[in-house]
């Protein structure tokens, strides 16, 4: 394909064929037709996230754009949509993009969240661009999964994403306090970014005072979402306990 001089691309006719070669290599993006010989493209993505080195692998379905790819596509782990009558050479140049604007994005984020359905919605914006999301409906369960063994000098998160008001005895800054004093992690090494839909200029002091490295307003649009964890991850990877990144 010469939109893509660079890619090395392994061409398959049938899914079964596809899992196959993602079972025995390593691939950076799986871009499949919906409609396909055996099964179909959304078959395959869910197939594909069973094997272990595809779950975090983008995966872009090209077909019509109706209302059964958009509203199946996030359930079976579709990362992006293409519409194939737009032609081949659109379809390389919009995979060109796709991997430049993923390349090197770090993806693992706790979010921390007991509304269903803001749940719902934020996850599938974070998702929609490739990033993995672990939600959690309690501080408590946060604070579970942010201890790790001390063998391991390695976060197992990225960012955190928690709302100021949750269930349970704690609320987001109680959660904040144990990720800064308790756990001992630096907005450097674990950024927090706080979404509550009370804006009072004294919620938000406090959220700040607290160790969050970013605040917004529920509910938050998509874009936004996007700028703020963005501007949060760290740019090389996951961070390492107790070495602050410059």
């Amino acid at each position: 394909m010469e939109e893509l001089p660079l890619a090395e691309i392994t061409s398959c006719t049938t899914g079964e064929e596809a899992l196959r070669h993602l079972r025995k290599h390593h691939y950076d993006l799986l871009a499949t037709a919906l409609v396909l010989p055996d099964i179909d493209g959304l078959a395959l993505c869910r197939m594909s996230r069973q094997i272990a080195s595809c779950h975090d692998l983008p995966v872009v379905v090209s077909g019509d754009t109706d209302r059964r790819l958009l509203r199946d596509g996030l359930e079976a782990g579709v990362t992006g949509y293409f519409d194939k009558s737009n032609g081949y050479k659109a379809f390389g140049r919009f995979v060109s993009v796709f991997i430049q604007r993923n390349a090197g994005m770090v993806r693992h984020i706790l979010f921390v969240e007991d509304s269903e359905t803001s749940a719902l919605v934020t996850n599938a914006m974070l998702e929609k661009y490739g990033f993995r999301v672990l939600r959690v409906k309690t501080a408590e369960d946060a604070i579970s999964h942010l201890t790790t063994d001390k063998t391991d000098t390695r976060m197992p998160f990225d960012l955190v994403i928690t709302d100021f008001f949750l269930q349970g005895k704690m609320n987001g800054g109680d959660l904040l306090y144990a990720i800064r004093v308790t756990l001992h992690l630096s907005q450097q090494v674990l950024p927090v970014l706080v979404l509550t839909s009370n804006t009072d200029e004294q919620t938000r002091t406090a959220v700040f005072h607290a160790g969050a490295n970013g605040f917004a307003s529920k509910p938050i649009m998509e874009e936004e979402l996007l700028t703020h964890v963005r501007s949060l991850l760290p740019k090389h990877g996951h961070n390492t306990l107790g070495q602050d990144q410059p």
